[in-house]
């Protein structure tokens, strides 16, 4: 039991003088991993529904600025359809303010992800989709660069699937996200 209580106040020692820590002392935190959550409008529907996202990168840089290879798992639900889409996102981190506290980044990205959807009342049931998504961020950086908190005003899903129907065997769509989350840097 002592030896618990040990190793948990050594681990929250650590974990303190880490947030703590001078920012001029920029470490290599170029992975990240988190998340997101948001509204989601498909301009060929009339309802708005929610959409999370998960996400792992990796900055080429060796920091958490310049190019990043993503992977991203975005689930989106509402009333009249479900969606799941797995993808890479390819974009670039640009520093525009840094300081001891903060630092603020705007992001550029460009996703292609594949995965499948399904509308309620169809009777087809689910089927495939191909997904390309401009977007672009604001990231706010804090806690010595652990943390990012980040926004997404812009973003257009541009879909494509396929259907079984035999007079129409594809589709295509248009859809607007708005979204905001959290990455853990290390």
């Amino acid at each position: 039991m002592q030896r618990t209580s040990i190793t948990a106040l050594a681990f929250l020692t650590l974990a303190l003088a880490s947030l703590s820590a001078p920012s001029t002392a920029r470490a290599d935190h170029s992975w990240y991993v988190g998340g997101g959550a948001g509204l989601y409008n498909d301009l060929d529907c009339c309802h708005i529904h929610g959409r999370l996202q998960g996400e792992i990168g990796w900055h080429f840089s060796g920091n958490d600025t310049g190019f990043f290879l993503e992977l991203d798992a975005i689930a989106t639900l509402g009333p009249d359809y479900w969606m799941f889409t797995a993808g890479v996102r390819l974009g670039g981190d640009i520093e525009v303010h840094h300081d001891t506290h903060f630092a603020v980044l705007l992001r550029p990205s460009g996703l292609i992800g594949f995965g499948a959807r399904d509308f309620d009342g169809d009777g087809h049931g689910p089927f495939g989709q191909l997904v390309i998504q401009p977007a672009f961020d604001v990231r706010f950086v804090i806690a010595d660069e652990l943390i990012a908190l980040w926004v997404r005003p812009v973003a257009f899903d541009f879909i494509v699937w396929w259907d079984h129907n035999p007079m129409h065997d594809w589709y295509a769509s248009a859809a607007y996200q708005l979204l905001g989350g959290i990455d853990f840097q290390f």
